[in-house]
């Protein structure tokens, strides 16, 4: 549950946030780079997870998501809508190998 940003640090901490309170997203910065999201999920549940910020290498920036309370399922279909609605700031990527092997399309 990570994607890499081709934006700045700055630049995907302000398109996430901006997300979350588009989506009505309790949010809070945790430390530097880090932040904590609270919502609730469609049974009603607390979903809490943490989003980190890393600046990585050649000028990319990962954004991590780690659950800390809730379904790991309705986690994942957060994250998912999350990762579409910032499409702007998702740096796509090739095809990896293992990916590749077990879809059977290696080129």
């Amino acid at each position: 549950t990570r994607f890499f940003s081709n934006a700045n640090p700055d630049d995907t901490f302000d398109g996430l946030t901006s997300y979350f309170e588009k989506m009505s997203y309790h949010w809070k910065k945790t430390s530097s780079g880090q932040l904590t999201v609270e919502t609730i999920d469609k049974r009603k549940n607390p979903l809490i997870f943490k989003v980190t910020i890393i600046k990585m290498k050649a000028d990319s920036v990962l954004v991590d998501f780690r659950l800390s309370h809730g379904d790991g399922i309705e986690f994942k279909r957060f994250f998912l809508d999350i990762k579409s609605g910032l499409e702007e700031l998702v740096l796509g990527g090739p095809v990896t190998w293992p990916i590749a092997v077990a879809t059977n399309s290696v080129p």
